[in-house]
């Protein structure tokens, strides 16, 4: 997945300019924008989009990309999805890697495993449910990037549904 997603971000042009901020109220707020098909990015701005939700309730912001050639366009929840499932990967192997090189009886489980998967990414938790993913798929994205509070109470008491 990480090799993918280096290979798309070499071959996708974004927009590199920075927007102008302004001082707005919640409801001047009407989509959250990202400038490439890189999953990292996309898990960015569901978090930002999350984050915003979160703060401003009556909010159900879009996901938009705006790119040189093509306007702007909502991100679709398939690649949401996919996105979504590529941080998931590459937290269940940072777990895994973790686990290797962890002692026995040692703690710093979680801590190993945050810094094997974080790379330059932002850390914005992302809202998981709704998009079909498994209670290990939520549990090992939450390890790689972070899901809210209410999506990993979910994906843990499915889980531990599945393993009663």
């Amino acid at each position: 997945a990480a090799k993918a997603e280096a290979a798309e971000a070499e071959a996708e042009p974004f927009l590199a300019y920075n927007e102008v901020n302004l001082p707005l109220s919640a409801d001047a707020v009407v989509a959250v924008v990202v400038r490439s098909s890189r999953p990292g990015h996309v898990r960015t701005a569901m978090g930002a989009r999350d984050l915003l939700e979160h703060a401003f309730p009556p909010l159900s912001l879009p996901v938009v990309r705006v790119t040189p050639g093509g306007g702007a366009v909502p991100v679709s929840s398939a690649e949401q999805q996919t996105a979504l499932l590529q941080g998931a990967e590459c937290g269940a192997a940072a777990v895994q890697a973790a686990l290797q090189q962890t002692a026995p009886g040692e703690a710093a489980v979680p801590a190993k495993a945050r810094a094997a998967a974080s790379g330059l990414e932002a850390r914005l938790p992302v809202d998981a449910t709704g998009f079909g993913l498994s209670a290990l798929e939520r549990v090992a994205l939450h390890a790689a990037v972070g899901i809210t509070h209410e999506a990993v109470s979910e994906a843990l008491r499915d889980l531990a549904a599945v393993l009663a």
